[in-house]
C-alpha cells in the first residue's frame, strides 16, 4: 500500500495555527480551524495524509481562542474594578 502525501491544506492549517500564536492572534486561529476543517473533509480519517497535523492545528487554535477569550474577560474585570 502506498502512503499518501500529507494534505496541503492540512499544513496551511498547522501554519495558521502557529502565525495564530505569533503574529496574528485572532486572524490566525480562525484561519486555522477553516482550513483544518477543510483539510479533515479532503483526508478522511486517513493517518499518513495529515490528519494527525490537522487535529494538532485545531488544538493549537481552539486553545489560542480560548486564551484571547480569558484574556478579555481579564481585561474587562480589571476595567472595571479599577473604575475605566
Amino acid at each position: 500500500m502506498e502512503a499518501r502525501e500529507t494534505s496541503d491544506l492540512a499544513i496551511t492549517a498547522f501554519v495558521f495555527a502557529v502565525l495564530g500564536w505569533t503574529f496574528f492572534p485572532l486572524f490566525g486561529s480562525v484561519a486555522a480551524l477553516i482550513y483544518a476543517a477543510r483539510a479533515a473533509r479532503e483526508i478522511g480519517t486517513a493517518p499518513d495524509a495529515g490528519i494527525g497535523l490537522v487535529r494538532a492545528a485545531e488544538n493549537l487554535a481552539w486553545v489560542n481562542l480560548l486564551v484571547w477569550l480569558l484574556v478579555i474577560a481579564l481585561a474587562v474585570v480589571v476595567g472595571a474594578l479599577v473604575g475605566f
